[in-house]
């Protein structure tokens, strides 16, 4: 749910808590369309995430979330779009147990999906899910 790449500038910080390690990234500036239509603005983006990486070993909680302006392309005129993402994951061993819920808010209109999956690792190269 978040653009894979931005024009602009990005600021992280690490840090050590409570036996785990912390990592905030921010940033902010401007992500594009694949294919935007002709005379369209920069959507003019921010935002940020918040990774903790437990003391116990696999077990990593994360927050992010963002927001974005789209050009209406009737009137021209900008609405904000928002995102935000929580995820829990836990991989001891050969386990690969992962959640996720996300949120998005456009033009008054508010929808969210979520998942809960597992894996465990048979072999080196095969490895079934179930979600």
């Amino acid at each position: 749910m978040v653009h894979d790449s931005y024009h602009g500038v990005g600021v992280d910080f690490e840090q050590d808590v409570g036996g785990g390690h912390l990592l905030w990234a921010s940033w902010a500036g401007n992500v594009y369309d694949v294919d935007p239509p002709v005379e369209t603005r920069d959507r003019r983006a921010f935002g940020g995430r918040l990774t903790y990486r437990t003391p116990i070993d696999g077990l990593r909680f994360m927050a992010s979330g963002y927001r974005t302006q789209v050009q209406t392309l009737a009137d021209g005129s900008t609405s904000n779009e928002d995102r935000a993402i929580l995820s829990a994951e836990y991989t001891p061993d050969r386990w690969d147990l992962k959640a996720e819920f996300a949120s998005h808010k456009f033009l008054g209109v508010r929808s969210s999906a979520y998942y809960v999956q597992g894996a465990y690792s048979v072999t080196e190269k095969w490895t079934p899910y179930l979600r």
